[in-house]
């Protein structure tokens, strides 16, 4: 799985042409804290799953879920999120609806002409705030990356993508997914003390 994960984070990088940043702080083993321009964000990994963040980095991503009792390398489920910052110049010129089109019209091109890209609705972190999610599949061969979601406020980009292994029950992991976006917090600051209490 490693080295579709990789090749994903790859195709994010040449459309931004940066690399994720980590977690300012990790507030208690299992919540990461970034600091924005203009807003703060935690992550909070669904129950049942823990946060890791030294195996990740090695990845290039800022962070990752994954089962409780599984290790990194061989988990049958793990979400990797990233987080990426621009600079104004940068976000200026930034479309948040071309990188989401671009991002999966390269995974298209990767998986092949009979990977199936569809749009999922009502999903929402903490706050109530929709992220565009899309649903990947495709019927003539296995693919590990199900879902992919992102959150853009400008200057910042979140991006949270399921991977899992053959044997795993996409239905299970899609679950996980919807769950582990509930823990993601978005809040501006000055009004912080709401930050790390989990929905």
């Amino acid at each position: 799985m490693r080295y579709l994960r990789l090749f994903a984070l790859c195709l994010l990088r040449l459309c931004l042409w940066m690399s994720p940043l980590y977690a300012q702080e990790i507030t208690d083993s299992s919540t990461a804290f970034f600091e924005g321009a203009d807003h703060a964000y935690t992550v909070t990994p669904p129950n049942g799953f823990k946060l890791l963040v030294d195996e990740a980095r090695r990845d290039g991503y800022s962070f990752a879920f994954v089962p409780d009792e599984a290790s990194y390398d061989i988990a049958d489920l793990v979400i990797l999120g990233s987080y990426m910052s621009m600079d104004a110049e940068a976000a200026a010129d930034f479309s948040f609806k071309n990188f989401i089109a671009d991002d999966t019209a390269q995974m298209r091109d990767y998986f092949g002409d009979l990977l199936t890209i569809n749009k999922v609705e009502g999903i929402t972190n903490f706050e109530g705030d929709t992220l565009p999610t899309v649903y990947l599949n495709d019927t003539s061969q296995f693919i590990p990356t199900v879902m992919i979601s992102y959150f853009y406020r400008p200057r910042e980009l979140f991006i949270f993508e399921l991977v899992i292994s053959e044997s795993y029950p996409r239905f299970k992991a899609e679950d996980v997914f919807v769950q582990a976006l509930l823990g993601f917090k978005s809040l501006k600051k000055g009004d912080l003390s709401d930050l790390t209490v989990r929905k």
